[in-house]
């Protein structure tokens, strides 16, 4: 706990990201994780808590065809999605938190592995630069107490609305995957599969 000694700001990223990881494994990995940050802030006086949360806190209204945005009541899709709702619930008592409700970061994060991702993860894609930004704004941020923000790249047909964290960080993604990429890419590889059929 004494690493947060003088510490103005807590950038909490620590945890699973894997979905498919156990509930006990959530539980160990994301809630007790961050019982243990929340107890370090609050004996050391730290005053605001950045916390990398998750898109999947609000997966459940995907279906619904609603612009998702950040006053809906949270419906977190898996143990996953779950772990992470109960962790903002236990930072909501905590006096300045700005929790990044993040997208799909994949490992190789460039454009054209995203494009050939399924659609439901294509939609969530935050590419490493905008991650950055995000957090880099998140420090700067005036304090409005616990503030859930949607944080996605800029992407076509993205059910997450980024009004918010727009308006509250001033955040701009710049990297962007816009309808006619998407069309081009299916419309390619739909050629090529024909091709190699012929052969």
């Amino acid at each position: 706990m004494d690493l947060f000694r003088d510490a103005d700001i807590v950038v909490h990223l620590a945890g699973t990201a894997k979905l498919n990881s156990s509930p006990d494994a959530c539980k160990r990995e994301n809630i007790d994780c961050t019982t243990n940050v929340l107890s370090a802030c609050r004996k050391h006086n730290v005053r605001r808590i950045v916390f990398g949360s998750s898109l999947r806190v609000m997966g459940g209204y995907r279906e619904s065809g609603k612009r998702i945005v950040e006053t809906l009541k949270p419906y977190p899709e898996g143990f996953f999605g779950q772990s992470k709702s109960t962790c903002e619930t236990m930072l909501t008592d905590f006096p300045d938190v700005i929790s990044l409700r993040l997208g799909w970061c994949p490992r190789q994060n460039v454009r054209e592995a995203v494009l050939g991702a399924p659609e439901r993860l294509r939609e969530m894609w935050l590419s490493d630069n905008d991650f950055l930004q995000a957090v880099e704004l998140s420090i700067t941020a005036e304090n409005q107490g616990f503030t859930p923000l949607n944080i996605t790249s800029n992407v076509a047909n993205n059910h997450y609305s980024l009004k918010q964290s727009r308006k509250i960080l001033g955040f701009k993604p710049q990297d962007r995957l816009n309808k006619t990429q998407i069309l081009l890419f299916k419309v390619t590889h739909a050629f090529s599969g024909r091709a190699r059929g012929y052969r």
